[in-house]
């Protein structure tokens, strides 16, 4: 059975975080512009209202709009029904996060309940100590 090679430009490549700093931020860059190429090319074949905003972790800001950033986000805010639905998975994904970080807190609450109840009792056996007469 023969295995079939794949082409070299439809490769699929494994996504994880970019350690390399300038690697980063070179493969960002040629993303980036592919990404509002084709937010261009959407807007222009098929008349769609594009509003694309993309930071990058140093702080740059990197955007493409089709006619106006104030017309295409009163039209989103606009529909009241569209907006839960599309709010829905951060909602829970904040949702998860909270209830994450609430059982760590939980645990660190806990161990040092355990810490205060040892300490309690070692100050306590020192104040009996002390006050025993020779």
């Amino acid at each position: 059975m023969m295995n079939k090679k794949q082409s070299i430009t439809r490769q699929k490549i494994e996504i994880k975080p970019i350690k390399k700093d300038e690697a980063r931020k070179l493969y960002f860059s040629k993303r980036r512009n592919r990404l509002l190429k084709k937010a261009n090319e959407l807007s222009t074949l098929y008349g769609a209202e594009i509003c694309i905003i993309v930071f990058f972790p140093t702080g740059n800001a990197f955007s493409f709009v089709h006619l106006s950033v104030d017309v295409v986000a009163h039209r989103f805010l606009a529909d009241a029904l569209a907006l839960p639905l599309l709010c829905k998975p951060f909602i829970a994904a904040a949702a998860i996060k909270l209830n994450e970080d609430y059982a760590q807190l939980n645990v660190l609450l806990e161990k040092e309940n355990i810490r205060h109840a040892k300490l309690d009792e070692a100050l306590t056996a020192l104040q009996l100590g002390a006050n025993k007469p020779f």
